[in-house]
């Protein structure tokens, strides 16, 4: 009898758990992955890639992924272009790209600009949860947003060094071969932009064709 009466109220309760509606996790860094280099070219053919997983290894679409850029005056995104609107969103005054992630749980970047930022990281939020930081390199070494030889000549005198804005390979040091990656990349540019520098990002100094 006493058993009986502790048992409906008991059941009463699990029923209740079990109709409440799940909550999806947070995103987990140690599931998750970042590309280990961030990578950009006025072309837009550098895919800048993360991936999202909860603590319980789930996939996570629909979730946010931020990059954070700090000011850097050697760095500058393409200009806007009708028809041409990049699959990001991005958000001039707090220097920030913004994707969600796709079915795949995949959030993708390919980052239309040029320039890197030596003194400076871009650090990787998503949703709100610290993912890590990148420095940027870019085949537009100078930021002009046109890879042409000047570029070649300043990558080719970062060969040897630990320089991470020449490291399109991730291994550590400039080598031949990132100078190979580099040159693959020769004559990329913003579209129809004339090679020209920017201050901010709100402030795009721009010539055309």
């Amino acid at each position: 009898m006493l058993g009986s009466r502790f048992l409906l109220p008991a059941l009463a309760l699990a029923m209740t758990v079990t109709a409440l509606p799940a909550i999806a996790g947070l995103p987990e860094p140690y599931y998750s992955t970042v590309a280990p280099v961030l990578m950009v070219c006025p072309e837009g053919d550098a895919v800048f890639r993360v991936t999202l997983r909860d603590f319980a290894n789930n996939a996570l679409p629909g979730y946010t992924v931020t990059l954070a850029f700090a000011p850097c005056t050697s760095f500058a995104l393409c200009p806007d272009q009708p028809g041409m609107a990049p699959p990001y969103q991005i958000d001039r005054v707090r220097e920030t790209l913004t994707r969600t992630t796709n079915a795949q749980s995949v959030a993708e970047f390919p980052i239309r600009a040029g320039g890197t930022c030596p003194d400076s990281l871009v650090t990787v939020y998503a949703e709100g949860v610290f993912f890590g930081r990148r420095s940027i390199v870019s085949p537009d070494q100078n930021g002009d947003r046109i890879v042409d030889a000047m570029d070649l000549a300043i990558l080719q005198g970062k060969r040897g060094h630990a320089d991470p804005t020449g490291d399109f390979d991730g291994d550590g040091i400039v080598t031949d071969a990132d100078v190979t990656l580099m040159q693959a990349h020769m004559g990329h540019m913003c579209p129809l932009a004339t090679p020209t520098k920017t201050t901010t990002w709100g402030r795009l100094k721009m010539l055309y064709w």
